[in-house]
């Protein structure tokens, strides 16, 4: 070799030292930042809020994650870093080894939930020695009237991963919160916004790298809602039902929007969507009376005496000139070889249709059931007023309840439809099972004179940083029809009138702010030890002559688990008068004890 490749080697071979080894320390930091973490930037999820858009229903308030990525998680002394990481969490090594053995290991899983900040500084100095546990600033979803309005709003909770898998494309993670129940579910995707993305350079020990980061796409916020509820009147319902199992709805009938929805049992929407508390939430899913069920649109049940006013309005169609026919009421009425019993067993002698309605006589919608209009047409009707059908509310979980027919029972029993299983009909009992908004829609084709508005609960959408609106919710018809001839109504109305002022509800509704149209219903339950048990019922409309876009429905159901005290048209007649004296539930209260009502 000679002297000179000898020194061009010396000099190359000087130079790869140098910067293999002295300048090793300078471009470590360099060297170790491997590579480039795709991170999210969480949208800020939209407020809700009743129709006087002041006070949120629920909302937004600072909080902080823990969460695990796994593929970053270092191999080095595994079993150690598990063992300290739950000791220092206050967590299984079970379940961070189930986190860490997830298929999808770029995924972030959360670890712990809803810290403040105070809580999370605990923790962040020790967070750096494990590699692929990092903590997030979040929001914790906040519902400040925690059981009220609980089966309207809902709430939100961790993701599934069966859920994840159903939304695999629209950039949910394993750490995200959705929407579980009620509005929050209903309008997930409105509420959530968009996710926006940035980029980070991690160690190979998982750990930022400083100065690194860089904004991709922005986040947007979700949009506000604004509801049809009114919040006074909400507040009104809940206290007048108090603590019945049983259901209320208020309806504007010239819209189709929901003033009110109450399902008693509630829960409070804050115990799942904080910190879970797998106690206090095993209680409420044991509780027999199901306080997650929305009885408003998912208890079917007997309408009992208030199908009477469907029967009746069949009937004066069909037969107009008999509106004044009387049928003659000895308690009781053959079908076939048994006898059908009216309440009231002594009898009435002749009985008008209109008298009919107003006394709930038993024997006269047996007669005209039976002899007149006969299952095919009953069902007919019922068909067109929506019961065995779903109203399309804007609630996750509504239930069609049952229309039974001829066919339907074959199908269900195979057996026969007999003429009692019509009598039955005819009373609103037997197979027959509606729920409390579906007879909100019966009595809003009557109000509106043969046109059902679909129920709904969103009014507007709202930009949530401007306030600016997006888009406005306007009724839409669920089912119209001019074939029912005007004076039809207009008789309906006022026999529905002659319940309250002469009729089965003249004891209980005194208020005399409103003159209100209603009918009453007791269903029988499931029968005890002692006696038979029975629900009570009542739905309603006010003011009786006013044009229907003044007039609101109020329909109550008192299930019949609970003690008997014919409560419906009872809670019917506070409400009312709180609503129409523009006063609490507490002031109207002692203005009608005031007036002398003797059942409070």
């Amino acid at each position: 070799m000679g002297i000179l490749p000898s020194c061009v080697f010396l000099v190359f071979a000087s130079y790869l030292f140098r910067y293999q080894v002295a300048q090793n320390a300078q471009h470590r930091d360099y060297v170790d930042a491997i590579a480039t973490q795709q991170n999210k930037l969480h949208s800020l999820r939209g407020k809700i809020f009743d129709r006087n858009y002041n006070i949120a229903l629920a909302k937004n308030v600072s909080s902080y994650q823990i969460v695990l990525t796994p593929a970053l998680f270092s191999k080095k002394h595994r079993e150690q870093s598990i063992k300290e990481l739950a000791e220092l969490l206050n967590l299984s090594t079970e379940f961070i080894e189930g986190l860490l053995q997830k298929r999808m290991q770029e995924d972030e899983y959360l670890l712990v939930d809803n810290l403040l900040y105070s809580e999370l500084a605990v923790y962040l100095e020790q967070l750096g020695n494990y590699p692929g546990v990092n903590w997030k600033r979040n929001t914790k979803r906040y519902y400040p009237f925690n059981d009220s309005m609980s089966h309207i709003v809902g709430y939100v909770g961790n993701i599934t991963q069966n859920e994840k898998k159903l939304l695999n494309f629209e950039g949910y993670t394993l750490s995200d919160k959705i929407g579980k129940t009620g509005i929050e579910k209903q309008y997930e995707h409105k509420l959530r916004g968009e996710v926006g993305q940035k980029l980070n350079k991690v160690t190979a020990t998982g750990k930022n790298v400083k100065d690194s980061e860089e904004i991709v796409r922005n986040s947007k916020p979700g949009n506000d809602l604004i509801l049809t509820i009114d919040r006074n009147i909400q507040n009104i319902v809940e206290k007048a039902i108090g603590e019945r199992v049983g259901a209320a709805v208020v309806l504007k009938p010239s819209t189709g929007e929901i003033l009110s929805m109450v399902s008693y049992p509630r829960f409070n929407s804050n115990i799942f969507s904080s910190s879970p508390d797998k106690r206090l939430i095993s209680q409420i899913r044991k509780n027999i009376h199901s306080p997650l069920f929305n009885r408003a649109i998912q208890a079917s049940t007997s309408p009992a005496s208030t199908f009477k006013i469907l029967l009746l309005l069949a009937y004066y169609q069909e037969f107009p000139r008999e509106w004044n026919t009387p049928v003659y009421d000895r308690g009781y009425v053959m079908v076939g070889n048994r006898a059908f019993y009216d309440w009231y067993r002594l009898g009435r002698g002749w009985i008008t249709p209109s008298n009919a309605l107003s006394l709930s006589n038993n024997v006269f919608f047996y007669t005209i059931g039976v002899d007149k209009l006969g299952v095919n047409t009953i069902i007919r009707y019922a068909d067109m007023l929506g019961l065995g059908n779903k109203t399309n509310i804007d609630l996750p979980g509504e239930v069609g309840g049952i229309l039974p027919s001829p066919r339907w029972k074959s199908l269900r029993y195979r057996e026969v439809w007999q003429d009692g299983d019509t009598a039955n009909l005819s009373i609103g009992q037997g197979y027959l099972a509606a729920t409390p908004i579906q007879l909100a829609n019966i009595l809003a084709f009557i109000v509106n004179e043969g046109t059902i508005y679909t129920p709904y609960l969103l009014k507007e959408i709202r930009e949530q940083i401007s306030g600016k609106i997006v888009e406005r919710y306007s009724p839409k018809v669920l089912f119209s029809t001019d074939a029912i001839h005007s004076g039809v109504f207009t008789q309906l109305k006022r026999d529905m009138r002659k319940v309250v002022v002469s009729g089965t509800a003249q004891s209980v509704i005194n208020t005399d702010v409103v003159d209100i149209a209603a009918k009453t219903g007791t269903g029988q339950g499931a029968e005890s030890v002692d006696e038979q048990q029975y629900s009570s019922l009542f739905v309603s409309f006010a003011p009786y002559a006013a044009p229907a876009e003044d007039q609101i429905i109020v329909v109550i159901w008192i299930d019949a688990i609970n003690e008997w005290e014919w409560w419906a048209p009872k809670a019917a007649n506070i409400i009312y008068h709180a609503i129409f004296t523009n006063s609490t539930y507490e002031e109207a209260i002692a203005d009608l004890e005031e007036k002398g009502t003797w059942y409070l």
